[in-house]
Parts: C-alpha cells; structure tokens; sequence
C-alpha cells in the first residue's frame, strides 16, 4: 500500500471520527429530550475527540512530508489543502485550551466544535474526496472504453483520442478540414 493509499484510508477513519463527535454533541445540546445518557454522549465525544486528534497528526505529518517534497511546485488545490488543514489545527487548539485551561470561555466551544468539523470536511474533501471522486468517475469512463469497438462511428484526434461524434479538430489536424469533410 502506497503512503497516498495509506493517508486516503486514514482520512476515512478521520471524517468518521469528526462526525460521530459532532453528531453526539449535537444531540446531547441541540435535542430537548434525551433517549441516550448525556454523560455516555459526552465521554463518547471525549474518547472519539482523542481518536480524531491522533489521526490529524498522523494526517498532518504525512501532508508535512508531501508539502515538503513538493517544494514549491504545489497545485492549488493542495495549497487550499494545506491552509485549511493549518486552520483546522488552530481552532481545534483553541477549542482544546479552552475547555482544558480557560473554562470561562466555554460558550465559544460548541460554535468551535462545528468550525472543526466544517473545517475538517472541507480538508477530507480538498484531498481524499477529491481523490475518491475522481477514480469513481474514471472506472465508469475506463470500463466503457474496454466494451466500445474501435472502429464506433467516431473520429480520433492525431493524438489518438476519441472526439465525439466523429469530428476533428480542424486546428488539431492541420489541414483545416474535419473528418466529414473528407471527400473534398
């Protein structure tokens, strides 16, 4: 398993992590009657929170080594990647100062705890989502390519490309005709 295989799966557990500790606080606050204990949610948050930090430094090291070895050839959506990422830390930090040290500023917690999540979507899906998203598009495009003859009624451009509906390009070809105008 490649380390970008490794840090796609790992991010699976990540978002999942993020969503049960938002889903239980957000029934143990937002919910006026409470089938579950509020003490089991809150332990559940506490535990799950553990687990969610564990995995962004996993993540967070890993994408440390991938921005490093990049330089300063980076795409764009890796740069949004990363201030997303770096913001996720600082309000995640500050989230956990606060209910650990600064108790007097706990009625910021919950509105924190949704910036983190948010944030944490938003990471998930700047890398591994769009990573899934994409091989998920690509299978149907690839499987379709394998049952197609070759010879289906549509052209090809000289870089061997299928255009559809048989046409060329006719800057791509050079000639300044497409593929129906042939006979001339």
């Amino acid at each position: 398993m490649s380390i970008l295989q490794t840090k796609l799966v790992v991010s699976l557990f990540f978002i999942a992590a993020g969503t049960i500790a938002v889903l239980t606080m957000l029934y143990v606050m937002g919910r006026p009657e409470k089938k579950l204990s509020p003490g089991v949610l809150r332990t559940t948050h506490r535990v799950v929170g553990v687990i969610f930090v564990i995995l962004l430094i996993v993540l967070a090291y890993i994408g440390a080594r991938f921005t490093s070895a990049m330089g300063d050839g980076m795409p764009l959506r890796a740069v949004f990647h990363a201030v997303f990422a770096v913001s996720l830390v600082a309000v995640l930090l500050m989230k956990i100062l606060i209910v650990k040290f600064y108790r007097e500023l706990m009625r910021f917690v919950p509105t924190m705890g949704l910036i983190v999540f948010a944030l944490a979507f938003v990471v998930f899906f700047t890398s591994a989502g769009y990573h899934f998203v994409r091989d998920l598009a690509s299978e149907p495009a690839a499987m379709s390519e394998e049952v197609e003859e070759p010879d289906s009624g549509r052209g090809s451009d000289p870089a061997g490309a299928v255009v559809a509906g048989g046409e060329v390009a006719a800057e791509a070809k050079g000639d300044g005709k497409t593929a129906g105008d042939s006979k001339t």
